[in-house]
């Protein structure tokens, strides 16, 4: 919804790839309530009910288990693993979009407070000294 809104006069401007790709390693830290997201059926019907064209083809079963010990959940190991893996993922993305002619290509990331300092490996003014320190609750 928020890549939707915010990015909607670009996606309709002609001037890039009028994508939004959910990346589901992406998803917010907590398994409070509102940082769990919908399952995906859910995600498909509000997305067409809403006329938001967003690839949700990466967005599987399960992606919003945050079981403690899960891909999801919110541990250390966890959240490097998923930062890494957004990382390689869009780099592909990037990488797709230069074979298919694009000089330059670019991408806009939209995520969460409590997960990009694990995407950038940036942990200045997020009151830890790194990951290590990171308390997940």
């Amino acid at each position: 919804m928020t890549a939707h809104l915010a990015f909607k006069p670009s996606l309709q401007n002609g001037h890039c790839i009028p994508e939004i790709l959910a990346l589901p390693e992406m998803q917010e830290v907590s398994d409070n309530p509102v940082n769990i997201g919908s399952d995906p059926a859910d995600l498909r019907r509000l997305c067409d009910e809403a006329g938001w064209k967003v690839n949700l083809s990466l967005v599987q079963e399960g992606w919003n288990d945050k079981s403690r010990n899960g891909r999801w959940g919110a541990t250390i190991e966890a959240l490097k693993a998923r930062a890494r893996d957004a990382r390689r993922a869009i780099g592909e993305r990037i990488a797709e979009m230069q074979k298919q002619g694009e000089d330059s290509p670019q991408a806009v990331l939209v995520s969460h407070a409590g997960f990009l300092p694990f995407f950038t490996e940036d942990w200045e003014d997020t009151g830890c000294l790194s990951g290590e320190t990171f308390n997940g609750e």
